[in-house]
């Protein structure tokens, strides 16, 4: 029987007062999950958790460019019983490789590989005690196949899934999985300014730059944050627990394997 049940379980999710977030923690407090969501807009967050179905849900306040406060709120986590890790955080802005700082590569850095590493090193060692547990990053398609104009992404990206892999490894004797989940072009805040931005650089209206985009995804549209939530809700559930070590494209085909 395929046993989606989390309740009585704990997940943490990290960037869930919108998009990617918010539609995992709406998926995960569906199977009956408690949630803990964490992101740095305190009004967004609690509408969202006043929105989840159930009532053992919580917050914490918590900008990730702001290492001080990933550290904080990896000392409160490591003191909790922590079922499932979900890592998501904000893209970094769109540029060339010519164009972006170094600065830009330490931020993008911090805020995705250095914060899913700390709040994963937090949460381990009572995963380990119960020898169950769910680390979910939602990482991005470009980690696999670089997006142009996204050269900051693009790197740190392809270095949280091998992060993922390796910490896969280590852990999987513990009854501990880690997989990534690389969302495509999906119908989110971030997709809005992408776009946006692209057609201010190109000269090319909004809605011409869309369906550029689309003519290249096979199913001819653009992702819901509800159908890259459904990939981390099954990574997150019992009915997963000898996938380790894997990325899911959800991208409606947009990726190309060789």
């Amino acid at each position: 029987m395929l046993d989606l049940s989390l309740s009585g379980r704990t997940a943490v999710v990290c960037g869930s007062s919108q998009g990617l977030g918010e539609a995992s923690a709406v998926a995960l407090a569906s199977q009956g999950a408690n949630l803990v969501c964490i992101a740095r807009n305190k009004e967004m967050l609690d509408s969202v958790v006043t929105g989840l179905v159930g009532e053992r849900h919580q917050f914490f306040i918590c900008d990730f460019e702001k290492r001080e406060q990933v550290e904080n709120i990896a000392k409160q986590l490591s003191d909790m019983n922590i079922d499932i890790l979900v890592n998501n955080a904000g893209g970094p802005p769109p540029n060339p490789a010519t164009q972006s700082s170094d600065a830009d590569y330490l931020s993008a850095f911090q805020m995705h590989l250095l914060t899913a590493a700390t709040l994963s090193n937090a949460v381990i060692p009572k995963m380990k005690e119960q020898q169950w547990g769910r680390i979910v990053n939602i990482v991005s398609v470009s980690g696999k196949t670089p997006v142009a104009n996204l050269a900051v992404s693009n790197s740190v990206r392809g270095a949280v899934i091998n992060w993922s892999k390796t910490l896969s490894n280590e852990v999987a004797s513990h009854g501990i999985t880690v997989n990534c989940v690389l969302p495509g072009y999906t119908r989110t805040s971030r997709l809005e300014q992408l776009n946006t931005l692209a057609a201010q650089r190109t000269g090319k209206t909004k809605q011409e730059v869309e369906s550029g985009i689309i003519a290249q995804i096979p199913m001819g549209r653009f992702g819901r944050p509800e159908e890259i939530a459904a990939a981390v809700a099954f990574y997150s559930a019992p009915a997963s627990s000898f996938v380790t070590g894997t990325c899911l494209p959800v991208d409606g085909g947009w990726t190309k394997f060789s």
